[in-house]
């Protein structure tokens, strides 16, 4: 009995059932989405990203959004799905404890801008597949795969953008399979890179998309792997989980994975959410003033606390992995978008001082609704007796609390904006995206400027 060969056949099964008519709104939402933070991620780390093009750059049809560049599908898919993972506002999967966006939708934009891919159908299939593979792969393994130090986003994710396009530019079953085998040959990430001062995770998400368009073009190829490369003794699972879950691969569900997906309205890590809106919710129904603060006591989920729970940043990027750093700028700010993750913000010394009077204890009651829940409940006391309680178990975004289109469209032109797209300029790229069936061609030229 071969797994593997199992799981691809399950997925071509699913892919042949599978109409575009009963995803295409989640879809959508899931490109405007990914947009949103690519712009965005193209300002944020726009110098390095401007050294790594003048060191990487090659000639190539693919678009580096937003940047008026091309360069080589690999190129490309490396570089998107960075700069659209930098903000910490890409969507992503409470049950598989990843990013996947990013991944999969710059992948594929390579593999139509390459010709690997042709037409919108199978674009639009290609995602939904990429999730249903990076999901389903991640969530066999969490959380042993999170608490062995591996960063899912990397290694699953890989698997999910390479099949993506896979489906997409209809491989044959050998192809299937030999793809997937050179995505896990290639699989990698690991969660040391979130901690400070390391700005290296949006580079495991953007290796993932870089790594998957290449497997796919060496399952193409005809390069043969492996008979059993998800569960060989030597293989993906025995290597990244000690228990693997078998019907999270096969279970059929009532809805497709890119349909339970989260999508992020605050730009840290999605463990600092439920914590992070208990306080912007608690400063929306009360007045009291911030100096007043004495402690602030958070209970929450194990997990949310191991590599969350420093009260001192230097970083953006180590800001956007501290629950305490995001507690106080919630409060000292207002909101917890791209702009309360501001050098400014970490250099604050308000938000210093209440950062330092976070304290975060480990709950039963979440623990054991994790991941079912992503809760926390946030205690505010003050010096004159006061104290504020909120709890959160669905963080805005969640399927269970989405964010709707006109929250996600109002994301895209705040982020836009932000990347100095004018209102005129977003307003043909959302057009397009919006019917993408149609122009999947000329929208792909479009986010090129």
């Amino acid at each position: 009995m071969n797994k593997s060969k199992d799981f691809i056949s399950f997925l071509i099964k699913m892919n042949n059932g599978l109409s575009i008519d009963e995803v295409r709104d989640d879809i959508k939402d899931c490109i405007i989405d990914y947009l949103a933070c690519t712009y965005a991620g193209s300002k944020i780390i726009g110098e390095k990203i401007e050294k790594l093009i003048s060191f990487t750059v090659s000639p190539g049809n693919s678009p580096l959004i937003g940047l008026n560049k091309k360069t080589s599908p690999s190129s490309a898919a490396l570089i998107n799905a960075m700069m659209a993972h930098s903000t910490e506002l890409d969507d992503g999967h409470r049950f598989a404890m990843l990013h996947i966006e990013a991944s999969i939708v710059s992948a594929l934009i390579s593999a139509v801008s390459s010709g690997l891919v042709k037409g919108s159908t199978a674009f639009l299939k290609g995602i939904v597949i990429g999730y249903e593979v990076t999901c389903r792969l991640a969530q066999a393994m969490q959380p042993g795969h999170k608490i062995k130090g591996f960063h899912g986003t990397g290694t699953c994710a890989t698997c999910g953008a390479a099949l993506a396009i896979g489906f997409a530019a209809g491989y044959t079953e050998e192809e299937l399979n030999n793809t997937l085998s050179a995505a896990v040959a290639s699989a990698s990430g690991l969660l040391e890179m979130i901690d400070s001062p390391s700005q290296l995770k949006p580079f495991t998400v953007g290796n993932s998309a870089k790594n998957g368009y290449i497997a796919a073009c060496i399952g193409k190829a005809g390069f043969v792997g492996p008979n059993d490369p998800l569960f060989g003794k030597r293989g993906f699972f025995n290597a990244f989980a000690d228990e693997v879950n078998l019907d999270e691969l096969f279970i059929k569900e009532k809805s497709y994975k890119i349909q339970q997906r989260y999508t992020k309205p605050y730009a840290s890590c999605r463990h600092c959410h439920p914590a992070t809106e208990a306080v912007l919710n608690i400063i929306e129904q009360n007045s009291f003033e911030l100096g007043l603060i004495e402690r602030i006591d958070v209970e929450t989920y194990k997990l949310a606390i191991f590599g969350h729970d420093s009260k001192t940043v230097d970083s953006v990027s180590a800001a956007k992995m501290s629950m305490p750093f995001s507690i106080a700028t919630a409060l000292v700010n207002g909101e917890a978008g791209f702009n309360a993750y501001s050098e400014d913000a970490i250099n604050n010394e308000a938000v210093k001082n209440i950062a330092n009077k976070v304290y975060i204890n480990e709950s039963d009651d979440f623990n054991s609704a994790f991941p079912k829940k992503r809760g926390a409940t946030v205690r505010i006391k003050t010096n004159d007796s006061q104290v504020f309680v909120y709890k959160v178990e669905y963080p805005l975004g969640e399927p269970e609390n989405p964010m709707n289109r006109e929250a996600i469209v109002k994301k895209f032109y705040q982020l836009g904006n932000y990347a100095d797209k004018n209102n005129e300029q977003l307003n043909s790229v959302l057009n397009l995206t919006l019917n993408i069936e149609d122009y999947l061609n000329n929208w792909i030229e479009l986010i090129n400027n």
